[in-house]
């Protein structure tokens, strides 16, 4: 998930422990970047699990601070505390990035975008949800810059909904492929293929 452009703002992915997300660098370890600035670690390497649902966060401090990653609601410090990350241009990218060297082979169901850095407790809030509704309810309750339940909706198209009021719809492109149930395989439930 990258905020900016190629040379502006901040982005969370996965990749080998201690390197980058780029394709040359698989892996299932979280990773910050700070574009044209540092790559960003959690203290322990924390990784994702593959084929199970999992919450994820990345909050970025105050200026010249270590941001804090979660995976499920458990908070891992960054190893180092970098340079504050370059303010992003007005672009974002869920799943790959404008480089086109980023990209995930993965399943996201809902992905939140906010202003301002959410607490633990909120972070908590969200990743103890047990249904949609309570999800989205939590989610909504920070109020979001963008919210995204990324599935296909025939009456919209290849268009990602932006579920915060904000009017930020986003385009699906580049093989996403909508086949998976979502977390709470509910509303999630993918409608096409």
């Amino acid at each position: 998930i990258k905020i900016g452009d190629a040379s502006t703002g901040y982005g969370l992915g996965v990749g080998a422990a201690g390197g980058d997300f780029d394709e040359a660098s698989p892996g299932y370890a979280l990773i910050g970047l700070y574009e044209r600035v540092s790559f960003v670690y959690p203290t322990g390497n924390p990784t994702v699990l593959p084929g199970v649902w999992q919450h994820v966060a990345l909050v970025i401090g105050a200026a010249a601070s270590a941001p804090t990653f979660y995976i499920d609601g458990t908070a891992y410090a960054a190893a180092t505390a970098p340079a504050t990350p370059h303010a992003p241009a007005n672009s974002a990218a869920i799943g790959q990035d404008i480089a086109a060297d980023r990209w995930t082979n993965a399943t996201l169901a809902k992905v939140a975008v906010y202003n301002s850095a959410l607490s633990a407790a909120r972070i908590t809030a969200h990743a103890t949800a047990t249904t949609d509704t309570a999800y989205d309810a939590a989610v909504l309750a920070d109020k979001p810059v963008a919210f995204y339940e990324l599935v296909y909706d025939p009456t919209t198209g290849m268009s990602a909904i932006d579920k915060s009021g904000n009017s930020n719809t986003g385009t699906y492109s580049d093989g996403v492929s909508f086949s998976e149930p979502g977390p709470f395989a509910s509303t999630q439930q993918p409608k096409a293929q």
